[in-house]
C-alpha cells in the first residue's frame, strides 16, 4: 500500500521545475532489517520528500524539503507548531483534586495520554483512563506537561494562570500524528541511505532504493 502511496506521489510532483537534481538520489527507500516495522522515504525530483513509519497499528508521516550536501541528504520540514494539543476550557469543580481530561473524538486514543507537574516541589504524574480523565489529590499546579505515548517526542508545556481553577480540558490538534525534520541527515551511499530514524530511537539505519 505505501510503495502505490509513493508511486503516485512521485509522478504526480515530478516535474523537474528548472533545477538541476542529481537523478541518482531521486526515488523510493525502504527500511531494512528491523522486524514488524515498516518505513521509508520518497525522494523527488522536486526537491520534496515524504517519509513514512508503520508499526503495529501506529502509521506516522512526514514531509517536507530535501537538499544533497557533502554526500548527505539534508531533509527539513515546515516549522514545528510550539504545541501539540489544545487547551479548551477550564473551571472550578467542587472537590479537593485536579482533574485533566482530553477530548478526542477517536476514543481508543484516549487513554494514552501522560500528564506531568510539580506541586509543592514534589513530581507528579498520570496517565488518562478510558474515558480521558486523570484526577490527582491535592490542588491544581502552576503548569504542566502533556505527552502522547504514541508520539513522545511531542511534549506540551501549559502554564495554568487561573489558580481557583481545579478541572482542564484540552483536545489533540490536527497534526500530533505528524513527523516534523529539523536538519536529518542521511549519508548517500549509491542505492542506499545510511542514517536515524525519525520515529525510533538509537542505531544506524539502513534504507534500499526500491
Amino acid at each position: 500500500m505505501y510503495k502505490l502511496i509513493f508511486l503516485i506521489s512521485f509522478l504526480i510532483t515530478g516535474n523537474m521545475d528548472g533545477q538541476t537534481i542529481n537523478s541518482n538520489i531521486t526515488g523510493e527507500y525502504y527500511l531494512q532489517g528491523v522486524m514488524e516495522t515498516a518505513s521509508g522515504f520518497q525522494i523527488n525530483p522536486d526537491s520534496t520528500f515524504q517519509f513514512f513509519f508503520s508499526q503495529g497499528a501506529l502509521d506516522r508521516t512526514g514531509k517536507g524539503k530535501w537538499e544533497e550536501k557533502d554526500g548527505y541528504l539534508i531533509l527539513n520540514s515546515k516549522d514545528k507548531p510550539a504545541l501539540d494539543f489544545a487547551l479548551l476550557n477550564s473551571k472550578k469543580i467542587e472537590n479537593d483534586s485536579f482533574t485533566v481530561r482530553v477530548i478526542e473524538p477517536n476514543q481508543a486514543l484516549l487513554r494514552y495520554v501522560d500528564v506531568y507537574f510539580k506541586v509543592d516541589g514534589k513530581g507528579k504524574h498520570g496517565t488518562t483512563d478510558s474515558d480521558g480523565l486523570v484526577s490527582f489529590p491535592g490542588k491544581a499546579p502552576e503548569e504542566l506537561i502533556i505527552m502522547f505515548q504514541f508520539c513522545p517526542e511531542k511534549h506540551s508545556l501549559f502554564k495554568l494562570e487561573n489558580k481557583d481553577h481545579n478541572y482542564y480540558e484540552f483536545r489533540f490538534k490536527p497534526w500530533v500524528f505528524d513527523i516534523f525534520l529539523d536538519n536529518f541527515k542521511l549519508k548517500y551511499n549509491g542505492n542506499v541511505l545510511i542514517g536515524g530514524n525519525p520515529v525510533m530511537e538509537g542505531g544506524e539505519f539502513k534504507y534500499v532504493k526500491n
